[in-house]
């Protein structure tokens, strides 16, 4: 007979005899965590990319299943019921906080994206106060999530939620004013974990090419000249097909970008819980791309070790 905890998934085993013998046993020695942008996911809003079919939605929810990945790292979702449709039932979401704006190009459509992570049922965790990343005080800048994961009630590995400021992917510092003011307060967030001796992870769309544009300076901010960060892609290309749509022409058109904007940043203890190999990008098939509706990114994922 298999239970459920509020730990890692444990599993009871019993005997028919007068004597019931229990052990606990770990259901899995590992944890797949990652991060997926799914672009305008919002079932109320009449943006094109979020007008999705019930075919779009099962597409959708077929790509998560491929991941495996038991804590996910979400940006761009408008709604639970949404994110619903593409996780399912047997998962936590804790979505981030956000003032409600109104961008003035979509009618004065609700501006409805938030970050958040979704955590597998039987997986403990403790959510912690969101960080503010709206550096520019005009509340559109996504807030990040902030939980901390648990192992038989101690904190496992802390991670933090992000979705940066767009449209500053390799430019130098000086071009990039908001993005680096949060550089700078995610700098502060990694020496708070640092100090505290925490195994803790970055994860989401950065919006910033790390690992092999000609301008580091955003990982060597978050490093600080002192900090071994790392990031789970390395230097593997993307393979994703993304479906990029041109509100200007109202038109489509299929590309791929070979290096990637979305992360997973570990400090030296998470990367060093990381399985060798197990980095892993799901990507739909160029067919499967133009037939529906999914997202301009996929999702990537990589195994800790528990």
């Amino acid at each position: 007979m298999e239970t459920r905890s509020m730990n890692f998934i444990t599993k009871t085993i019993s005997t028919l005899a007068i004597t019931v013998l229990t052990s606990t046993i770990a259901f899995a020695d590992t944890v797949r965590i990652g991060t997926w942008n799914i672009e305008w996911l919002d079932e109320q809003s009449s943006r094109h990319q979020s007008m999705r079919s019930s075919d779009d939605y099962a597409a959708l929810a077929d790509t998560f299943a491929q991941t495996g990945i038991e804590v996910l790292s979400f940006q761009e979702v408008g709604s639970e019921g949404a994110l619903r449709k593409v996780v399912g039932d047997d998962y936590a979401i804790e979505m981030s906080g956000r003032a409600v704006t109104y961008n003035q190009h979509q009618n004065k459509e609700l501006w409805r994206q938030y970050t958040g992570f979704v955590i597998a049922d039987g997986i403990d965790y403790v959510r912690n106060l969101d960080l503010n990343l709206d550096v520019e005080n005009r509340n559109r800048m996504r807030h990040a999530v902030d939980i901390t994961i648990k192992n038989n009630g101690e904190d496992y590995i802390r991670l933090l939620s992000v979705h940066l400021k767009s449209s500053c992917f390799s430019q130098p510092r000086d071009k990039c004013q908001v993005l680096d003011k949060q550089s700078k307060i995610l700098a502060k967030w990694v020496s708070e974990r640092e100090k505290e001796g925490a195994a803790y992870a970055i994860v989401g769309d950065f919006n910033r090419r790390m690992t092999s544009n000609r301008n580091p300076w955003f990982l060597d901010t978050l490093k600080q000249n002192k900090y071994n960060l790392k990031s789970a892609s390395g230097i593997a290309k993307s393979q994703c097909w993304s479906k990029v749509y041109n509100r200007r022409t109202g038109s489509s058109r299929i590309t791929q970008y070979p290096d990637y904007i979305d992360h997973i940043v570990t400090g030296e203890q998470a990367s060093n819980l990381i399985v060798e190999g197990s980095f892993k990008q799901t990507t739909p098939s160029y067919v499967n791309t133009t037939k529906y509706k999914l997202s301009d990114h996929c999702p990537i994922g990589v195994d800790f070790r528990i």
